[in-house]
């Protein structure tokens, strides 16, 4: 075999400023691949131990052919993450060469993105011609893929028992790190808001490191027990905080914030002390930042493993760490000949479970993640399944014992994919016939029967707001425009959990009355009052809540005397009536005949009633501890903080504003 001193001779430091590679910032910091310099670690300034493309010089053509793998497989893990390509250009190239090992392709630069990418099997051609490989049979193909270069190279080397392929092997597998290029883009060009993402603190910082804005500020990693110990990245910004009340601490990191644009990631609340949370809650309410919080809104990473077959590679479910043990390993080849699933669990546990026993379990999937016992079995039975429920169990996939369950809900998620699209609405319906509640109502979804689903959804009642939100946030649309019922009960649990501009999407698909009330009870709690007010006088009709709202918007306008004709008025009795009359009567100095019952209007009204500034403040507090809303919640906050303010106490009603302001 030709020796490599030519290149060894060759070889100096080549220093790479990521600035100036070509790709912006995004795409730079959610990609990585082995043919990409940072893949080993990051930094906005590289030095390689390479040379160029050019340079290279007396390389064997195994070597030579391993180059090629490498760079088929850089252009499926781009096709893999929307990257589009131009025309191959060896002076955007490098190889690392180290002895023992193949060579290793590197690429150094790149075009902005192109509208009119070439075909992928001609830039490899024009790699393969610049380097002087072996020719390839793939290549003759004009309708041939990357991954069938990598498949032939790949199938001619591993014959060769010496050969060290770790760099073509590594080439075969990759990652777009959350959020995505998109999504970091987003982010990285918001001016303020409030995002969920599950990871990608890395990626943020990476991609911040490679422009001028914005700073990010990592929030947590302390200790439940010490003070302050989650902010410990704002002592950079602000100075030292040990001394520093809350209010103090949030007010520095707002004056902070006209110079700095900021993004503070959260990567967890579980060990956040009481200081550090309250001082989050605080700046969370101040626009000029962006948040990251724990959550799923965003995209989360995505693992690329090459394949020759694109069916294949759509059903894996696998992280990078668990991919490259797996591309390094011996049953790579099968998979690459064959299309067989890895046997690793990483990959999906299902994978080395066979038939009929996998498509038992993956119908048993919609039935949720723990199912009794009995429901299992006669569903199986439905199906002419008649061996005992044992037989399905498979250590830490599932179990059976009084219930059948999944080992956890990715698992069971991942058994709900094996169903044939053609068998998935039958299955669905056998499982709703079985169920009830809102489990039976998903299973009708899917199963293309949504006015079965929309009366279950209809006679549903759910524990809390958030419940109520969790079950009817996720519905399509066409769905929830079927049944302006469900379609009001969702506005109206948005509306108590402050979520407004929520709330209003949802206006067009209710009945014209409750669509005027809705927006005018969102325009209430923004302030608008008057247009409000204008939405409820035009209606013909008004129901007690309409009636109710008409009467506290004119007490808000000063129009005491209509708002007293509104109340009378009102055609049923209720504890909000009694405390809006309570405050009316007072407010005018007449006699107070009825008072709110104990809980939270009565604390309430005391508010108003109470004959001094301490007095009030005190109730307010009350008001607050018995709150059952947001919306209830922020009222006797705005309380508090007027009341405070009035009894002169100014540290403690600069505190309960900031307090007030995160919770609106």
């Amino acid at each position: 075999m030709p020796m490599r001193s030519g290149s060894r001779r060759a070889r100096a430091e080549l220093p790479l400023e990521l600035r100036h590679f070509g790709w912006d910032r995004a795409l730079i910091a959610t990609a990585r691949h082995s043919s990409l310099p940072w893949y080993d670690a990051f930094a906005p300034a590289i030095t390689l131990d390479a040379v160029p493309l050019a340079a290279l010089t007396s390389v064997g053509d195994r070597d030579r052919l391993s180059l090629v793998a490498q760079f088929a497989a850089h252009q499926s893990f781009l096709q893999f993450a929307g990257i589009a390509d131009g025309e191959c250009d060896p002076a955007e190239w490098a190889v690392a060469q180290r002895r023992g090992s193949d060579p290793r392709l590197l690429r150094i630069g790149a075009r902005a993105q192109v509208d009119d990418s070439p075909p992928v099997l001609t830039s490899i051609q024009q790699f393969a011609e610049a380097i002087g490989a072996p020719r390839l049979d793939v290549l003759k193909q004009s309708w041939g893929r990357a991954e069938s270069v990598y498949h032939e190279v790949d199938a001619r080397l591993r014959g060769d028992a010496a050969a060290d392929l770790r760099w073509m092997r590594r080439a075969a597998c990759g990652e777009v790190r959350a959020p995505g290029a998109d999504a970091l883009r987003m982010l990285l060009g918001a001016t303020s808001g409030r995002f969920e993402c599950s990871n990608g603190v890395d990626a943020i910082r990476d991609a911040a490191s490679l422009g001028m804005a914005p700073r990010v500020v990592t929030l947590g990693g302390g200790s439940p027990l010490q003070r302050a110990s989650a902010l410990g990245e704002l002592i950079p910004l602000i100075g030292a905080i040990d001394k520093k009340s809350e209010s103090e601490i949030a007010e520095r990191v707002v004056a902070a914030m006209s110079s700095s644009r900021l993004l503070f990631v959260v990567p967890s609340f579980d060990s956040f002390d009481a200081c550090s949370r309250a001082v989050v809650q605080m700046l969370a309410a101040i626009d000029g930042a962006v948040w990251l919080i724990p959550g799923s809104d965003l995209p989360e990473s995505r693992t690329f493993l090459l394949s020759t077959d694109l069916a294949v590679r759509r059903e894996l479910r696998i992280s990078v760490a668990a991919a490259e043990r797996f591309v390094a390993s011996p049953e790579f080849a099968d998979y690459l000949d064959n299309g067989e699933l890895p046997r690793d669990e990483s990959v999906s546990p299902f994978a080395s479970i066979g038939e009929p026993k996998r498509s038992w379990i993956a119908a048993l999937a919609l039935l949720g993640t723990t199912m009794p016992r009995e429901l299992a079995s006669r569903f199986l039975r439905e199906l002419f399944f008649e061996e005992p429920l044992e037989t399905l169990a498979i250590d830490g996939v599932t179990s059976a014992g009084d219930s059948f369950s999944f080992a956890n809900d990715a698992i069971r998620d991942d058994a709900a994919r094996l169903i044939p699209p053609a068998s998935r609405p039958s299955l669905c319906r056998i499982a709703a016939d079985l169920t009830d509640g809102e489990r039976a109502a998903a299973l009708l979804i899917e199963a293309g029967e949504s006015a079965r689903a929309i009366a279950i959804l209809e006679q549903c009642e759910w524990s809390s707001a958030d419940e109520t939100i969790r079950a009817l946030r996720g519905l399509p649309r066409p769905l929830l425009a079927a049944s302006p019922g469900l379609a009001k009960r969702l506005a109206d649990v948005l509306l108590q959990c402050g979520r407004y501009r929520d709330a209003r999407e949802l206006a067009p698909l209710l009945e014209d009355a409750d669509c005027e009330l809705l927006l005018a009870r969102i325009e209430r709690r923004t302030g608008d009052y008057a247009p409000a007010l204008a939405r409820l006088e035009r209606l013909a009709e008004r129901t007690f809540d309409a009636q109710l709202l008409l009467g506290e918007l004119l007490f808000l306008e000063a129009r005491y005397d209509d708002a007293r004709v509104a109340f009378s008025a009102c055609d049923q009795e209720d504890e909000r009536l009694v405390y809006h009359r309570a405050v009316l009567a007072n407010e005018v100095g007449q006699y107070v005949d009825e008072l709110p019952a104990d809980g939270y209007f009565a604390a309430r009204f005391r508010v108003y009633a109470a004959n001094d500034a301490d007095d009030a403040a005190r109730h307010a507090a009350d008001a607050f501890a018995l709150a059952s809303t947001l919306t209830e919640r922020i009222d006797a906050a705005l309380d508090q903080v007027f009341s405070t303010f009035t009894a002169g106490r100014w540290n403690e009603a600069r505190s309960l504003a900031m307090n007030a302001l995160s919770l609106v």
